[in-house]
C-alpha cells in the first residue's frame, strides 16, 4: 500500500509489526521542495523522500518506524541541484578554438587549431568532464621550423617573380602589373624566418585615359612630340633658334598623373646654357659650375650599384654636353658554382645582388664541410670567400705495434665504419681491443692495442 503527499492535513498512524509488540512512530517530518512516499510492509511502515525538478535528495532516501518508536534517520532536505559546467577557453595565441557546445556542459569538445606556420603542442581536443574539469592541458601553439614562404597570390591584372625558386627565408618576391594598369602597393616583399611574406601583395588598379597638356611652343623655339596621342610616357622635345639657347629641360616626359614632370623651359638670347640635366636612379650628382660651358656634373652610384657610362659630364661651349648622362645598375656576383658531395641553397639561374648568401652543406654525413658554409656577394661583385669543399672523413692511420700487426696499411684510406684487426706474433698475447672500427667523428672506437710476451718468469 503505497501514500504519497506533499500536504499533510490528517496523518495516519505509523506503526511496526514485532514479535508480541505494536510500536507507533509519530507523524515523519515534511521537507521543503519535496514529497513522501509511504509505503506498508510487514515489518512496518517505510517513509521514502523524493525531490521536485531541480532539486537534488541530500540524506538518507527512506526513514523506517522502528522498535523505539523512533524513525530510523533524521529526515533528508531539498538543495537546489549544481549546474557543473567547464571553464571558458580563451583561444591560444596564434590559434583559435571552437567548442561543440556554448554552454560548457559535461561532455562538451573544444576543438584547438594552430595558425599557418605554426605547430601544436598538446592534444587538438579536450573533453569536458562531469566533474567540470577539463580532461587535457590547453594545448599551445609554437612556431613551426619554416624555411620557406608560399607561393604570393598574383595580383588580378598582375605578375610575381623570385629571386629564388625554393622561395627560402631573405628570397624577394617582386611584382608587376600588366599594361593599362598600375600598380598600388609595395612593389617587393621578403620573406621572413616566420614563413611569412614581410608585406602584403599589392594590387594593380586599372589606369583611365590621362593625356597632358599641349605644351606651347617657346618663343624662338620649337616643341616637338614623340607621338602624337599624350599619353604617359610621352616625350616633348625642345629646341631653340639659331642665337638662342634653352633655358631649362629639354626634354619633359608626360607622367601617369597627366603631368609632364618639369616645367617649360624657354628659350633667352645670347646665353649659353647646357640643358638640365635629370637625376640619375640610385646615383648621387654633384654640380661644379654654373650651366655654362666649363661646368663638371660627376656621379657616383649607391653602395650595390655599379656605372654604366662616363663618370663625369661636362658642358663645352656650344652649350651642349660631352657624353650622355650614365646610369647606375645593381652589383651582382656570379653563380659561385658547384661542389663535390654538396649542393648550393640557389640555382644557377637565381640573381645575386650585394648582400645576398648562398649556403653550401654536404650530400652525406660521411663528409664533412671545410670552409665557409655562407657565402656572401660583395659591393665589389665577388663573393667573400673561396667556395667550401666536403670531403671524406676518414681516420688516422693507427700505427704499427711492437710484437704484432694490423690488417691496415699506411697511406690507405681508412673511411667511416672501416675495421683494423690487431694480431701478436707467437709468444705474446694481445693486450686492449682487437679490432678497431673507424667513427663518424674521424676517431677510431678505441685505444691501440698492444702484444706483451706471455711469459712472465723471473731468471736469477
Amino acid at each position: 500500500m503505497y501514500h504519497t503527499l506533499f500536504f499533510l492535513c490528517a496523518l495516519p498512524s505509523f506503526s511496526v509489526q514485532t514479535t508480541g509488540q505494536n510500536s507507533e512512530c509519530g507523524e515523519p517530518a515534511l521537507i521543503a521542495n519535496g514529497g513522501q512516499t509511504f509505503i506498508d510492509t510487514s515489518e512496518g511502515t517505510v517513509v521514502e523522500y523524493h525531490c521536485r525538478d531541480g532539486y537534488e535528495l541530500v540524506g538518507s532516501p527512506q526513514q523506517r518506524c522502528l522498535v523505539s518508536g523512533e524513525w530510523s534517520d533524521p529526515p533528508p532536505t531539498c538543495q537546489p541541484m549544481r549546474v557543473v559546467t567547464c571553464s571558458f577557453i580563451s583561444s591560444p595565441v596564434n590559434g583559435r578554438v571552437v567548442y561543440s557546445d556554448l554552454a560548457l556542459r559535461p561532455g562538451t569538445t573544444a576543438n584547438f587549431s594552430c595558425n599557418y606556420a605554426h605547430d601544436m603542442d598538446g592534444v587538438s581536443m579536450l573533453v569536458c568532464l562531469e566533474t567540470g574539469q577539463w580532461d587535457q592541458l590547453v594545448p599551445e601553439c609554437k612556431p613551426a621550423n619554416i624555411t620557406t614562404c608560399p607561393h604570393v597570390i598574383y595580383p588580378p591584372n598582375g605578375t610575381v617573380a623570385y629571386d629564388t625558386p625554393s622561395r627560402a627565408v631573405e628570397s624577394v618576391a617582386t611584382f608587376g602589373c600588366e599594361s593599362g594598369f598600375m600598380l598600388e602597393g609595395s612593389a617587393w616583399s621578403t620573406c621572413l624566418s616566420s614563413g611569412q611574406w614581410d608585406r602584403p601583395a599589392p594590387t594593380c588598379a586599372q589606369v583611365l585615359s590621362v593625356t597632358c597638356p599641349t605644351l606651347p611652343s617657346p618663343t624662338n623655339g620649337l616643341v616637338t612630340y614623340s607621338q602624337l596621342v599624350l599619353e604617359p610616357t610621352t616625350i616633348a622635345s625642345f629646341s631653340c633658334r639659331e642665337g638662342y639657347n634653352l633655358d631649362g629641360f629639354g626634354n619633359l616626359t608626360c607622367g601617369d598623373d597627366g603631368e609632364w614632370d618639369h616645367p617649360m623651359p624657354t628659350c633667352r638670347a645670347d646665353l649659353v646654357r647646357c640643358a638640365q640635366l635629370r637625376d640619375v636612379d640610385n646615383a648621387v650628382m654633384s654640380v661644379v659650375g654654373n650651366g655654362g660651358p666649363g661646368t663638371v656634373v660627376s656621379y657616383v652610384c649607391d653602395a650595390g650599384y655599379k656605372l654604366d657610362g662616363a663618370a663625369s659630364i661636362r658642358c663645352v661651349q656650344n652649350g651642349e654636353w660631352d657624353s650622355v648622362e650614365p646610369s647606375c645598375s645593381p652589383v651582382t656576383c656570379p653563380f659561385p658554382g658547384v661542389i663535390n658531395n654538396g649542393v648550393p641553397s640557389s640555382s644557377a639561374d637565381a640573381m645575386f645582388l650585394v648582400g645576398s648568401n648562398v649556403t653550401y652543406s654536404c650530400n652525406s654525413s660521411s663528409y664533412e664541410l671545410k670552409g665557409s658554409a655562407v657565402l656572401t656577394c660583395l659591393p665589389n661583385g665577388q663573393w667573400n670567400q673561396p667556395n667550401p669543399m666536403c670531403l671524406e672523413i676518414t681516420c688516422p692511420f693507427p700505427g704499427v705495434i711492437d710484437n704484432g700487426s694490423s690488417t691496415a696499411s699506411r697511406g690507405a684510406r681508412l673511411s667511416i665504419n672501416a675495421t683494423v684487426n690487431f694480431t701478436c706474433t707467437t709468444g705474446y698475447e694481445l693486450v686492449g681491443s682487437a679490432s678497431l672500427q673507424c667513427q663518424g667523428s674521424g676517431e677510431w672506437s678505441d685505444t691501440v692495442p698492444t702484444c706483451q710476451s706471455e711469459c712472465s718468469c723471473d731468471i736469477t
